[in-house]
């Protein structure tokens, strides 16, 4: 057999290779990590409570720097925030959670979908509710980045009335009326920030199973200053310090028990946050 011909069939082989790689399952959670009040609105100091939190996850992204064998990359687990690159990066445009992988398998994305945590989850710290699942193709990566952004989506979707509202993040609770008047009236503070979650550490999608990623954040102190003081949702000059409680309060780990833990720390028997 000539060279001439060898090498058409082993061409073939490489593609049908490729259109056979197997799909796993991701799915995202969500989780609350605020003291236990189950069945009770979220205490947030000050006399305010939080009755519902909506969150924008624009994507999810899973990235390997060795494609071409599908090993990690070298490093520990380690966890910043950051905001994207540019404020003019456009989030996915497609409506509901899907998998979008690159020409060259280099990294694979889910999203855009919509994290709403009503009472029954703000308050109760063991409930992991998944809001999110998407098939991606198998293998390891060794870096996964959760964007938090104001979303572009079709009317219909789920996250129609948080992009007309260009907001990122949605809170709804009640707040003691002014002195002199008995009771509770409604507030609503949106904020349109982006930044995202990076978690560098080996993360495995297998074609049998579903590989699992947690957003944890803790809202009771978004509305707190350092000293415990109120932070008002309703003032303007609060909305930056506000912002920053909201960006420093979020996580994102691998979770594959779905146990609302980061899974290296339960390994390694850590339990500190890398989360600046």
């Amino acid at each position: 057999m000539t060279l001439r011909t060898i090498l058409p069939i082993l061409s073939a082989v490489a593609v049908a290779a490729g259109c056979s790689q197997g799909k796993g399952t991701l799915s995202v959670n969500a989780k609350s990590n605020a003291a236990a009040t189950q069945g009770a609105a979220l205490d947030a100091g000050n006399g305010l409570t939080i009755e519902r939190v909506r969150i924008a996850v624009c994507e999810v992204e899973l990235e390997k720097s060795h494609p071409d064998d599908g090993s990690p990359g070298p490093g520990g687990p380690s966890l910043v925030a950051r905001r994207p690159a540019s404020s003019s990066d456009s989030p996915p445009g497609d409506d509901g959670p899907g998998d979008d992988m690159d020409d060259d398998g280099h990294e694979v994305e889910v999203g855009p979908f919509l994290i709403d945590l009503g009472i029954d989850v703000l308050g109760d710290p063991t409930k992991v509710p998944t809001v999110a699942v998407g098939d991606v193709p198998e293998g390891v990566y060794d870096e996964t980045e959760v964007e938090i952004c104001v979303p572009v989506v079709p009317e219909g979707s789920p996250l129609a009335d948080l992009a007309a509202a260009g907001a990122s993040i949605v809170v709804d609770g009640i707040r003691p009326r002014p002195e002199g008047a008995e009771g509770f009236r409604p507030f609503t503070f949106a904020t349109a920030i982006a930044f995202e979650l990076e978690h560098e550490a080996p993360f495995e999608v297998g074609p049998d199973g579903t590989a699992s990623v947690t957003v944890a954040f803790d809202a009771s102190g978004w509305f707190k200053k350092a000293d415990g003081t109120l932070l008002d949702p309703e003032l303007e000059a609060d909305r930056a310090a506000i912002e920053a409680n909201i960006r420093a309060s979020f996580q994102a780990f691998e979770d594959d028990d779905h146990d609302g833990e980061d899974d290296s720390e339960e390994d390694d028997g850590g339990t500190d946050s890398d989360l600046p």
